[in-house]
């Protein structure tokens, strides 16, 4: 795996985005723990880019997977369960291409 995509929602506050692409990161790593070791090992590069709502999040989680991509999508307890951040492998690069960088008009 050559990269790793933390997806967040603009629609949270700067703050909580990124803490919410952290418990991202941290359910992949729990999720997938040989593949995030390679990562980190390997690459260790980390691109985090943003989508607008929840129903974009998961749709991209969606399209990820279709691409063979290994997706953790994060849903916060503190705000009712709602998906709001995801973290994805680098197979699904070319479905999130055109997502802009997170937090770049924070």
């Amino acid at each position: 795996m050559d990269r790793l995509f933390l997806i967040v929602r603009s629609d949270l506050q700067p703050g909580l985005q990124m803490a919410q692409a952290a418990h991202a990161l941290s359910a992949f790593a729990a999720a997938y723990p040989e593949e995030h070791a390679r990562w980190r090992l390997s690459s260790n590069n980390l691109v985090c880019l943003s989508v607008g709502t929840e129903g974009e999040l998961r749709a991209t989680g969606a399209k990820a997977l279709l691409r063979g991509a290994l997706v953790t999508v994060f849903t916060e307890p503190d705000l009712d369960g709602q998906a709001t951040a995801a973290a994805i492998s680098g197979e699904a690069k070319g479905a999130l291409r055109t997502l802009p960088l997170a937090l770049r008009a924070a």
